[in-house]
Order: C-alpha cells, then structure tokens, then sequence
C-alpha cells in the first residue's frame, strides 16, 4: 500500500498514512488518483483531495502538492516511492499511541495508519 500524497509505502493493513492521514492505495493502482492534484495543510500536515482549499480540521489554506514537494525535499522522480516502517508495537520507551483503537507507534508518526485520527505521545 503508498501514500498518493507523500509517496510513502506501508505494509498490507494498513489503510491511512501516519504521516499525512491520507487513505491509502495499492501499489499498482492509483484508484482514481491524479498525481499533483490535491493539497496539504501546513499546520496539521494531512493531505487533501483536489478541490479542497482549506483545511476542515483546523481552517489553514492547503498547500498544493506538487509546491509542498518542492519546498519539503519530497519531489523526487516521478514515480519515486519512500518505504517507511513505522512500529505496529513497541516494547517499551516513549512513543505515541491512537485514542481510538490503542495501536502504537513510533514518535515520527502523525496519524493512526488504521482509523487516520490524531495520536497523542505516551508519557
């Protein structure tokens, strides 16, 4: 499974980005993707579809994706992916963890690769 947005891959099950929230796709498919449409909000970094403007969580005007690749080091070869590994688990140490369902994650994850909300760091 890849991230349209960000070009990241994840294992099978795993159905949003940690990094951005978006829903992810098969690798051979892009679903009814168009790469470069869509945006990314600059606060929250989740990635949007084409035709959203502003960010519903927190109303900050997107960033188009192929702008936000440029100036973030992410627009690499077209077609370029990034496998990211992000832990499922983790054995002990800080972390962060999903509200809702309690899966666990290292501190570079954003969003909950299995239901996309929000996660919070483990004290």
């Amino acid at each position: 499974m890849s991230c349209p947005a960000c070009r990241r891959a994840y294992a099978a099950g795993t159905q949003f980005c940690p990094a951005d929230a978006t829903r992810l796709v098969a690798l051979g498919g892009r679903a009814g993707h168009v790469e470069g449409r869509g945006g990314k909000c600059p606060r929250c970094r989740r990635a949007f579809e084409g035709g959203m403007r502003f960010c519903p969580m927190d109303a900050e005007e997107l960033v188009p994706l192929p702008l936000w690749h440029a100036s973030h080091g992410g627009g690499g070869a077209e077609g370029s992916l990034h496998v990211e590994t992000f832990a499922d688990h983790l054995v002990g140490g800080s972390g962060k963890i999903c509200p809702l369902c309690a899966s666990k994650y290292d501190l570079e994850a954003g969003y909950c690769g299995r239901d996309a909300s929000e996660l919070v760091t483990v004290n």
